[in-house]
């Protein structure tokens, strides 16, 4: 090992130390970083990007954590100000006191195809209820944050072990159902509306292409075309969207049972469309079928008289025995 790789390693052992909860572990394999979001970012190795001050905060398939940007002096206090969980983590500027503030949870929450929709989406009810309680700035990403090991932040940590969900509930008012509008204000809303955006559009149109390339093709296509937000989605987390609404319908949808499906969907389409057209037309015909009936029931009758059997009747007039038995029984 080089003298380099040495110093890496311990600064990273140090770094880990310092906050055991933002480590290689709990981030990124191959995070985006940089020391200034105006230049871009780049992907490294997740020791050499824990060395600049901004990080991905998550990966796109695994929230380990709630991050909020509070743009404001005095940023440190806005949890006790609200009187909400303390976070586990201010990163705070020492230039103008504003701050990241991180919530670190326990069970990371699954956003692939693999985790369950119920989740993810009380998650985004506390992530709005806490993002409104701080006074957070609905214009974040989301995507990277103040990497609150570094040197460049005053780093204030108030408490040590992860939160679960429900913990974090307890604190605050969380809404029965997050209104088009206040998902967008948060990243895991933003994610959310996406997905549900991109999977109702997929259910409706994966009966539309035959191959597994183009229809890969046109949900990534169409996810671009969704993140419309005031914040949108990172180029990546749209591309996971995609690849997770893509992957999880085709592999689901029954292309034969679909085929099957549209053309009696058809079939009863036109018979609507008919349906005036036919009434009139049965109308009619009713009319002459009782006019017929009538004469077929007066044949019966005088059938009868002649001696005929019911079953000699029936199969003269091409009708039931029981419907000679009644056509007689009416006249008795």
């Amino acid at each position: 090992m080089t003298e380099v790789h040495l110093l890496e390693k311990i600064e990273a052992a140090a770094r880990a130390q310092k906050l055991p909860l933002f480590s290689a572990p709990r981030l990124a394999h191959r995070p985006y970083c940089t020391d200034d979001p105006a230049t871009g970012l780049r992907i490294r190795s997740c020791e050499q990007a824990l060395r600049h001050s901004h990080i991905q905060a998550n990966t796109p398939a695994l929230r380990f954590r709630l991050v909020f940007d509070i743009d404001r002096p005095g940023a440190i206090f806005a949890a006790e100000d609200a009187n909400v969980a303390p976070p586990n983590w201010f990163g705070e500027n020492p230039d103008n006191g504003h701050a990241h503030a991180g919530y670190e949870l326990e069970i990371p929450i699954v956003t692939s195809e693999s985790g369950r929709d119920a989740p993810v989406r009380y998650a985004a009810a506390v992530e709005y209820a806490y993002r409104r309680a701080l006074g957070a700035d609905t214009a974040y990403s989301g995507l990277i944050c103040k990497n609150p090991t570094h040197d460049r932040w005053w780093t204030h940590i108030h408490r040590v072990q992860p939160y679960d969900l429900g913990e974090l509930a307890e604190w605050v008012d969380l809404p029965t159902k997050l209104t088009p509008r206040q998902a967008e204000e948060t990243h895991l809303g933003r994610n959310v509306r996406l997905f549900d955006g991109l999977r109702h559009w997929a259910y409706r149109n994966v009966k539309h292409y035959e191959r597994r390339a183009e229809w890969s093709l046109a949900c990534h296509a169409k996810a671009g075309e969704l993140n419309t937000f005031d914040t949108p989605l990172h180029v990546s987390e749209v591309l996971h969207v995609g690849r997770s609404v893509e992957k999880w319908v085709w592999t689901r949808f029954d292309h034969t049972a679909s085929d099957k499906r549209f053309s009696e969907r058809q079939a009863a389409r036109g018979q609507r469309n008919s349906l005036e057209a036919q009434a009139e037309k049965g109308r009619a015909s009713g009319k002459a079928r009782t006019a017929a009936s009538e004469n077929k029931r007066a044949s019966a009758v005088l059938m009868r008289s002649r001696g005929m059997t019911q079953a000699a009747i029936a199969a003269e007039l091409g009708v039931t025995d029981r419907t000679v038995r009644s056509w007689l029984n009416d006249r008795a």
